[in-house]
């Protein structure tokens, strides 16, 4: 829970480094808070996923935050991160401006499978990157954070 209330507390903080711990423990503290409360919700309610959504949206900031700063560790720019929202605009655009958007039967579906392909390989890199151990030592974004006392 430590982790998570970090992350929480610096949730507009795109400057420095993030540890592989802060991360992982940000997004699996994330998913069981949702969990949780859609299960109550849904017990007590009717099934609504609006209660995740408002979740989500509330920590959709500090997630970008804390994904910059494990960008940041690994030694590279938070950019990468947005890189993702580039591709899958860019895929869009492609499948919208070469008519296939809508068009299963012109046989050009492999315009939006390849770009579906392309997202789903941008993913793996991030999940790779994001999983790798950060620059021992300072780099150009800060301290190493496991030096750095809490």
């Amino acid at each position: 829970m430590k982790w998570f209330l970090k992350c929480m507390r610096n949730y507009a903080n795109f400057r420095g480094r993030a540890r592989r711990k802060e991360f992982w423990y940000f997004l699996l503290i994330l998913f069981v808070i949702a969990l949780f409360a859609q299960i109550v919700y849904t017990l007590c309610f009717a099934y609504s996923p609006y209660i995740i959504y408002a979740i989500w949206l509330a920590c959709l900031l500090p997630y970008f935050a804390v994904a910059v700063r494990r960008l940041h560790d690994t030694g590279r720019s938070g950019w990468w991160g947005g890189g993702y929202l580039f591709v899958c605009i860019a895929v869009r655009a492609v499948d919208y401006f070469s008519g296939t958007a809508d068009a299963a039967e012109d046989g050009a579906v492999w315009i939006q499978q390849m770009g579906t392909l392309l997202i789903l390989l941008y993913l793996l890199f991030l999940l790779v990157v994001l999983c790798l151990k950060g620059d021992t030592g300072p780099n150009k974004y800060g301290p190493d954070p496991k030096m750095v006392r809490e």
